[in-house]
This record gives C-alpha cells, structure tokens and sequence, in this order.
C-alpha cells in the first residue's frame, strides 16, 4: 500500500476510534441519566398512590362519618315514631308541660294571693 493510503486508513482508524469512545461515553451518560429520571418517576408515581390513598381514606371516613350521623337520624326519629305510638311523651314533650305547669302554678299562686289581699 502507498503510505500516503496507510496515513489516511490510520487516521481515519483513530477518527473512529475516537468516535467509538465518544458514542461510548454518551451512551453510558444517556444510560445514566435515563435511570435517574425512571428512578424520580417511580418516586413520583409512589408519592401520588400514597396521595390517592390517603384521599381515598378521607373520603371513605367523610363517607363512614355520613352514614353514621345518617343512622342516628333515623335511629332518632324511629324512636320517637315509637314513642308517639305507644303515647309516651318525649323529654320536649316533657319539657314544655313540665314550663306549662310551672306558668300555671304561678298563676294560681298569684290568684291565690290577691282573693287573701
């Protein structure tokens, strides 16, 4: 072979070797960087579950606290349906004779008062 071939297949041989190397080198950066950034995903994506379970959690205890109240309405209510059947009086039934006789027991106190006078 002529040197002046030999000279340029030997450059041209380091050029690629030297490109080799430089592919090489962003591969394993392009490598590296694409492993961080799937390892922040998955760290994100995990911070969102456990965000959407805490929520999911809230909203079911809202919704178990809903229910609750919802029952003793009812619980109330049937309970009072009950009474009025069975012709017993509430404590507010009870509340407003109890301040009903009270009122009439003044009124006859004070009638009694003024026929002494």
């Amino acid at each position: 072979m002529q040197p002046k071939l030999k000279a340029q297949l030997q450059s041209i041989s380091q050029k690629v070797s030297k490109a080799e190397k430089l592919a090489g080198k962003q591969i394993r950066h392009a490598l590296k960087s694409t492993q961080s950034f799937r390892t922040q995903q998955m760290k994100n994506i995990q911070d969102l579950v456990k965000h959407a379970r805490t929520l999911k959690n809230t909203k079911l205890a809202k919704q178990a606290d809903q229910m609750r109240k919802d029952f003793e309405t009812k619980a109330v209510e049937g309970l009072d349906l009950l009474l009025t059947k069975i012709h017993i009086p509430t404590r507010k039934e009870l509340e407003r004779l109890s301040k009903k006789v009270a009122a009439l027991q003044k009124q006859l106190d004070d009638s009694k008062k003024t026929k002494r006078s």
